[in-house]
């Protein structure tokens, strides 16, 4: 075999395909090109090919579900494009880091001369999410089918069905990081009858702000489609083309909580000598500001073009 015919998928005639659940067309090329004896479609199979140059030749089709059940796929064909959402291996892929939460602030030492409780760490923000993949196109494709059968009395229908690549789902904003609790005061110890007053409580951390969300991805557009079937034949050719969606929007992520205030320590107290004064709270810290959502990409893409030839 030559690397032209590498390339371009030729394997030379295929004997007998049996189609009794989706199969892909697709053998790996750049481009796709079969040519096969006889194939058959049961009620649960259909061929389809994505984002592929396809070039099929069928000598003989068998179609042995004229009227396919609902719980089944309603084609027997599908020349697709690529959505977004399949080009990632998980839908967290896209999503933000969330923030990391502060730390909390240390509590001040309890002595006669108390030291005050520390502020608490700011939370981090959440990390922006990214875009939505757009998505790719169906490509031309060129389907040629000589001889066409039905297993059930009276004639039935061929369809094809066409849609390029919707766009992916941006991804949700990571949320932001919690604030630090904010230290304890220290309190005071009252030796010799010295009042001694309780230490300040430290001020709880911000909380971090929320990622953006990402943007829905691109719609793709279709395609050419070529349909090649014996004059008489083409009334048996049904066929739909819809266009590709816009991918949805991500979420924002949640806004981190600002951290709990510091306790003021308590004044120093020894038998009957006056009690020093406790030490103030600190103040809690302000919430961060969730993240904005991403936009949905409400374009939509152009529906493949279906041309049905009589040869």
């Amino acid at each position: 075999m030559s690397d032209s015919e590498k390339k371009s998928g030729v394997s030379g005639n295929e004997p007998l395909l049996e189609v009794r659940s989706p199969m892909s067309l697709d053998n790996g090329a750049q481009v796709v090109n079969r040519t096969i004896e006889e194939v058959h479609i049961y009620p649960e199979g259909h061929l389809y090919i994505k984002s592929k140059v396809l070039y099929l030749y069928i000598k003989k089709l068998v179609i042995f579900d004229s009227d396919k059940p609902s719980s089944q796929s309603n084609y027997h064909f599908g020349i697709f494009g690529t959505d977004g959402n399949e080009q990632i291996a998980a839908r967290e892929a896209l999503d933000g880091k969330p923030g990391a939460a502060g730390v909390p602030g240390a509590s001040g030492a309890s002595q006669w001369k108390p030291t005050p409780g520390l502020t608490g760490q700011n939370g981090k923000d959440g990390e922006n999410a990214k875009d939505g993949k757009n998505g790719i196109s169906s490509l031309d494709a060129t389907i040629q089918i000589d001889e066409i059968k039905f297993d059930k009395e009276g004639m039935g229908f061929i369809v094809f069905y066409a849609r390029p690549g919707d766009g992916g789902d941006g991804g949700n904003g990571g949320n932001g990081g919690d604030g630090g609790n904010g230290g304890n005061g220290g309190s005071g110890t009252e030796p010799d009858c010295v009042p001694a007053d309780g230490a300040d409580g430290g001020n709880g951390g911000n909380g971090g702000n929320g990622g953006k969300g990402g943007n829905g991805g691109k719609a793709a557009n279709g395609s050419n489609i070529l349909i090649k079937v014996k004059e008489g034949n083409e009334q048996y050719i049904k066929w739909q083309s819809d266009p590709s969606a816009g991918g949805h929007k991500g979420n924002g992520g949640a806004k981190g909580s600002g951290g709990q205030a510091g306790r003021g320590g308590h004044g120093g107290k020894n038998g009957s000598c006056p009690q020093g004064k406790h030490g103030n709270d600190g103040q809690r810290g302000t919430d961060g500001i969730p993240g904005t959502d991403g936009d949905n990409n409400t374009g939509s893409g152009m529906a493949s073009w279906i041309t049905i030839n009589t040869i």
